[in-house]
């Protein structure tokens, strides 16, 4: 599942299959969720348990996350 944000409180957005392949733009902070580049040019996030990432040293920190929907 791809969601809006860094967390499971996030709508989900998107899925992507098992091997399929996204480019890492960056991480929350703790690095516990990876931001990614959708096919269609915009971002999404999935948790980094799920995914493997070649170069995590080359990944910075996002800082403007926007905050998570009130249910």
């Amino acid at each position: 599942n791809i969601r809006s944000g860094p967390g499971t409180n996030y709508p989900v957005i998107q899925t992507l299959d098992q091997n399929e392949t996204a480019p890492a733009t960056g991480f929350s902070s703790g690095q516990t969720w990876v931001q990614i580049e959708l096919p269609d040019s915009t971002s999404g996030w999935v948790s980094a348990d799920l995914v493997d990432i070649d170069d995590p040293d080359e990944i910075s920190i996002v800082t403007n996350i926007s905050p998570a929907p009130v249910a």
